[in-house]
């Protein structure tokens, strides 16, 4: 079991089980559901894609001739799967409950 700020920004923590899913305790799917009413998640994609371009002009940076790593630059952690599958299953249960809930 391991514990995750749902979209890295909400402020609530949920029990995630590789094997049996997300559990969520009491009040928590009443804040998520809030935070993505509210919002959230598109604040959320904002600030991962911000994050991701600052890192992928880290890694263009140290690769550049003069720059702090040469042509011994890193790998970098951009990829499709940049967003927790955790977190997109959630996001989309959310968001059915949102739906639902109109």
């Amino acid at each position: 079991m391991a514990r995750r700020n749902f979209a890295r920004i909400s402020g609530v923590i949920l029990d995630q089980c590789p094997e049996h899913g997300t559990y969520f305790d009491a009040g928590e799917l009443p804040a998520v559901v809030e935070f993505v009413r509210a919002g959230g998640l598109e604040l959320a994609q904002r600030r991962e894609n911000d994050e991701l371009r600052r890192e992928q002009a880290r890694i263009i940076a140290a690769k550049t001739p003069g720059g702090a790593m040469g042509s011994y630059g890193e790998t970098s952690r951009l990829s499709a799967a940049s967003t927790p599958l955790g977190v997109d299953l959630v996001a989309s249960f959310v968001g059915w409950v949102v739906w639902w809930g109109r």
